[in-house]
């Protein structure tokens, strides 16, 4: 999708939260999203926001997630960062 957006012209910046590591396996993958920390999860997002505004300028910041990344967008915009917009494809909502 990050790829589909830039094609339209936008600046798009995919957030890799898992360093790295890639698996093909359902049980390692959920392994991944329950060990992930989420306090560092979200440090890295607001150094992903800081660095569109500084390094590329750019104006107008949208977070974007489908699924655990749907919950990572909503924990970004929670979180008080000036967001233009949160999209989220059934992530977790806050009650």
């Amino acid at each position: 999708m990050a790829v589909r957006l830039a094609e339209h012209g936008f600046v798009v910046l995919a957030v890799d939260l898992f360093g790295g590591r890639v698996t093909q396996s359902p049980d390692e993958a959920r392994g991944l999203v329950f060990g992930l920390d989420q306090q560092v999860a979200l440090k890295n997002l607001k150094a992903a926001v800081s660095f569109l505004r500084g390094e590329h300028q750019v104006l107008w910041i949208a977070s974007l997630g489908w699924c655990f990344g749907g919950g990572q967008s909503l924990q970004l915009s929670l979180s008080g960062e000036q967001l233009d917009a949160t999209v989220i494809y059934y992530g977790n909502l806050e009650i």
